[in-house]
C-alpha cells in the first residue's frame, strides 16, 4: 500500500524485527536451498582489530539499527508482507531473471 500522507520530515520505514547480515544471508541461503558456511573471525583477530583499526572494526561489527516508531505512529504504517516472504520473491525474481 502506498501512504499518500503530505507530513514534513523523515521516515524510515523498516521491517518490525532486525536483521543482521548473518540472518539475511541464512535467509536467502533457506530459500535457495543451499547450505552455508561461514567463517568466523577468531576473537584474539577481532580484538586486535578493534584497537588497531577501530573504524573498520565499527563498520564490521558495529550494530546499526533504525528506529522507526515515529514513522509507525505518524504515518499508521504496518507492513503488508514479511520479510521471509520479500526475501522468497526477491530470489525467485533474480533466478527467473538470471539468465537474460
Amino acid at each position: 500500500a502506498i501512504i499518500e500522507a503530505r507530513l514534513p520530515g523523515v521516515f524510515l520505514v523498516k521491517d518490525p524485527n532486525d536483521l543482521s547480515t548473518s540472518d539475511l544471508i541464512h535467509k536467502i541461503a533457506k530459500v535457495l536451498n543451499k547450505k552455508l558456511y561461514l567463517v568466523r573471525i577468531p576473537p584474539l583477530m577481532s580484538r586486535f582489530m578493534q584497537f588497531a583499526k577501530p573504524n573498520l572494526y565499527v563498520r564490521l561489527f558495529g550494530s546499526f539499527q533504525l528506529d522507526n516508531r515515529m514513522t509507525n505512529h505518524t504515518l499508521h504504517f504496518q507492513p503488508q508482507t514479511t520479510t521471509e516472504s520479500e526475501i522468497e520473491n526477491m530470489v525467485n525474481w533474480y533466478l527467473k531473471h538470471l539468465h537474460k
